[in-house]
């Protein structure tokens, strides 16, 4: 299922794509998203094909998340942003596997933002990956999470990657929220850089590998 060329400042609804056929679901959105009640986008996966959100714009949610996906049998997926994402909930929210993580599926998560997050009352992105593959999250512009600013976790096998080029704010008055908490359960590298400052409520850098 594709849609390219989508343009819709969204008053009422969010814009939402399910796919359970198999196949592969791609949006492409040229311009700005903007969900006023609801999410932005908010993308779900059931099949075993991959999953592909760009959006060339804005993401703007008012009153939910701004991006949500889901992916739920295998199959790689990918975020792409090249304006700022904003949300009162979390900015980008991924999720690519079960809630528990399935033996015999394979996909990677992929995260790119070229402008700034921000998230009003939660993480400015949580990315989980429950498969084997690789997590990979890129932000050139800023970070600013009124909970942490990055959460990722990886249940599989593979490596797990956060790039931040600018800075990390995460609820510094809260007394425990994290800038970056990154979590690998499964074996593989976990590697995490900023370049900029990070001003969080707990730890700037809260890196966990288990496997």
């Amino acid at each position: 299922y594709d849609i390219y060329g989508f343009y819709r400042p969204n008053p009422n609804n969010d814009f939402s794509l399910e796919e359970s056929t198999g196949t592969d679901l791609s949006i492409t959105a040229v311009g700005d998203l903007t969900g006023t009640y609801s999410r932005a986008v908010s993308a779900v996966n059931l099949g075993t094909g991959s999953l592909s959100v760009d959006v060339t714009g804005n993401v703007v949610a008012t009153n939910s998340t701004a991006i949500a996906a889901r992916s739920q049998y295998g199959g790689d997926m990918r975020i792409s942003v090249r304006g700022d994402v904003e949300g009162l909930g979390r900015a980008i929210d991924t999720l690519n596997g079960t809630f528990n993580t399935r033996d015999g599926y394979v996909g990677s998560l992929d995260i790119y933002v070229a402008g700034n997050l921000y998230s009003q009352y939660s993480d400015a992105i949580r990315g989980r990956l429950r498969y084997d593959g690789t997590l990979n999250i890129e932000v050139i512009g800023n970070l600013d999470g009124g909970g942490e600013g990055i959460e990722a976790e990886h249940r599989g096998t593979g490596t797990l990657s956060i790039d931040v080029q600018g800075n990390v704010t995460a609820n510094p008055d809260s007394g425990g929220s994290e800038g970056i908490d990154a979590e690998h359960e499964g074996s593989g590298n976990l590697t995490i850089t900023v370049n900029g400052d990070i001003n969080s409520g707990s730890e700037g850098i809260l890196a966990d590998l288990i496997g």
